[in-house]
């Protein structure tokens, strides 16, 4: 398979930020899976939505900081 665009979302209101980043593919017994590494020099605040989106796959799974 060949490496996918993902960006990442992040939701901090009054800021939002989009970084985007080349995803590998992996496996691991009947698991595939993709990774994206971001390097950000940010801290994000409680509350911060982080959402990952790539067009080639359904959902745009997200976390939620909690400090």
């Amino acid at each position: 398979m060949d490496a996918q665009k993902v960006t990442l979302r992040t939701m901090t209101p009054p800021e939002y930020h989009v970084a985007t980043e080349m995803a590998t593919f992996h496996s691991h017994m009947m698991t595939k899976f993709s990774k994206a590494d971001w390097k950000i020099n940010k801290k994000f605040p409680h509350g911060t939505w982080l959402c990952a989106s790539s067009k080639s796959a359904s959902g745009s799974p997200c976390i939620k900081v909690h400090r």
